[in-house]
């Protein structure tokens, strides 16, 4: 499949092996399914969503951890173990250092505003007592 394929075929997941999907749900950033595997090995389910670091897929039921990867064309794969069956959740963590990213720049944009307005009531107090920079305070003799 070219790369495309992933966003315009059809946003039920391709499976492989003994794997098949019902109910399937998709969210922002993320979907949920009934996946049953009646095979003895593992198999997978591809969804419709472009990976990136920080997806997680999760038994529903009991909140175990599924193996999630980047499969064929960069889709979000869930191993599925031989003989599961149960809702699967797979949503979008974002890293703890996109968090850290954030607070910096809002801290950023803080320091920003407060150094602008002590720039701009400095000038305001300067041009109130007369003084631009002179060394004798702007008085003349």
């Amino acid at each position: 499949r070219l790369p495309t394929e992933a966003m315009s075929r059809s946003s039920f997941p391709i499976c492989t092996g003994s794997v098949a999907v019902s109910g399937y749900e998709r969210r922002p950033l993320g979907a949920e399914a009934y996946i049953v595997n009646q095979g003895a090995q593992t198999g997978e389910a591809s969804f419709s969503l472009l990976y990136y670091k920080g997806y997680r897929a999760r038994n529903a039921d009991n909140g175990e951890e599924l193996n999630c990867r980047a499969g064929e064309n960069f889709e979000v794969t869930v191993d599925i173990p031989a003989g599961f069956a149960g809702k699967v959740q797979i949503a979008f963590e974002s890293p703890w250092y996109w968090r850290a990213g954030e607070i910096l720049t809002v801290l950023t944009v803080i320091c920003m505003a407060v150094a602008a307005y002590m720039r701009k009531s400095g000038v305001r107090e300067r041009e109130r007592s007369g003084a631009y920079g002179l060394p004798d305070g702007g008085k003349r003799e």
